[in-house]
């Protein structure tokens, strides 16, 4: 019996250090949004932490931003958020305005078109200096991923000469 005491010792000090260490691994999920964000970064993306609208629930999200291929004199600042309800008083749908900031109305048809292929898990389309961005939870892998990063090309192609020529 008196052989068993430093085994057991043994055992509780190897737990004691091996557990701290198991709970700072990353989790499958961290290591799947490391991944998808260093993706992004290669892909000429940044990654920005931004507050959930109100109506989706509360913490962060991502925003995923393509940047301006010029910047400067561009009209921005304007946002759109996903509601939790339809309404004829949104700009589309359940799309609605942040703030009182507005795009030119000729960009505005381009945006509507970019939101209207925009999934479920998409939740914030931002214009501002750091560029066009979508706030999303970071669900559907690659697949997804994909159609975000082809989805802000193609609306920052079609808006960015809209957002110059009306700006000033």
């Amino acid at each position: 019996m008196d052989s068993w005491i430093p085994l057991i010792f043994i055992v509780l000090a190897v737990t004691l250090v091996i557990g701290p260490v198991m709970w700072l691994r990353p989790s499958k999920r961290q290591v799947a949004l490391a991944k998808l964000r260093q993706k992004a970064a290669s892909d000429g993306l940044s990654v920005r932490m931004a507050a959930i609208p109100e109506p989706e629930g509360s913490g962060t999200a991502a925003v995923y931003y393509l940047p301006w291929k010029k910047s400067s004199g561009l009209s921005l600042g304007w946002g759109l958020e996903r509601r939790s309800i339809s309404h004829d008083l949104h700009f589309s749908g359940q799309w609605d305005w942040q703030g009182s900031a507005r795009p030119p109305q000729s960009a505005q048809p381009y945006i509507k078109e970019a939101i209207a292929d925009m999934p479920d898990g998409y939740l914030a389309l931002f214009a501002n200096p750091a560029g066009l961005g979508i706030q999303w939870r970071e669900t559907g892998g690659d697949a997804a991923y994909s159609k975000l990063l082809s989805l802000l090309r193609s609306t920052r192609s079609k808006i960015e000469p809209e957002l110059r020529t009306s700006a000033f």
